[in-house]
């Protein structure tokens, strides 16, 4: 068994700081995801709830963070889908107690204006490290350099879902968020696809 929608829905609730009167916009949000299939595999049909498990609470968690962005539902789950082995490799290295693990969302509002080679349609997902993010925003400061950086914590995100969710697991033997969430990263393949941020020139 898995976990029900109103489960996921209050623990993402949390996660936003959604206020109690506008849990049913929130609501919706989340069930205008489903209805444009996202995220893959929940089971739904006609008269079935919708059976959720961690990795489908993970995304749905990183689909809400890149909306935090301003990115639309339907280019978020285009972002995400062309970004599952980062995703999967970033939620391993954040499971191990590595190092934190970090999201750079693609934040083009301009992107039909972009010149093609500036254009990024998929999650950069780093490893991040004190030094590194000193570095970037040296860089940031730099006349020449980059002078935005849209990011958000993976590592965070898995921890508080984890947290909030831990309370809901069912007396059948079904694994703890980690371990399912580790189970899918595996099945997904996506090991070394992390970029290690302290290599920063």
């Amino acid at each position: 068994m898995g976990y029900g929608f109103a489960e996921v829905e209050a623990a993402l609730a949390e996660i936003h700081g959604i206020a109690e009167e506008k849990r049913s916009a929130f609501s919706n949000r989340l069930k205008h995801l489903q209805r444009l299939g996202f995220p893959p595999g929940v089971n739904t049909g006609r008269g079935r709830a919708a059976t959720y498990y961690a990795e489908h609470a993970f995304l749905l968690g990183v689909a809400l963070q890149l909306n935090e962005f301003s990115i639309s539902p339907e280019r978020a789950i285009k972002i995400i889908e062309a970004s599952f082995a980062q995703l999967a490799g970033g939620a391993t290295l954040a499971i191990s107690g590595g190092e934190p693990v970090f999201c750079e969302a693609p934040t083009l509002s301009l992107q039909d204006l972009v010149h093609g080679d500036r254009l990024s349609e998929h999650l950069g997902v780093t490893a991040i490290d004190q030094d590194y993010a000193r570095k970037r925003l040296e860089l940031m400061l730099a006349v020449e350099g980059p002078i935005r950086w849209s990011v958000f914590s993976l590592s965070g995100l898995i921890e508080r879902l984890s947290e909030l969710l831990a309370s809901k697991l069912k007396p059948d033997g079904f694994p703890d968020f980690k371990s399912r969430l580790a189970a899918w990263a595996e099945e997904v393949g996506g090991e070394g696809d992390v970029w290690r941020g302290r290599d920063l020139g």
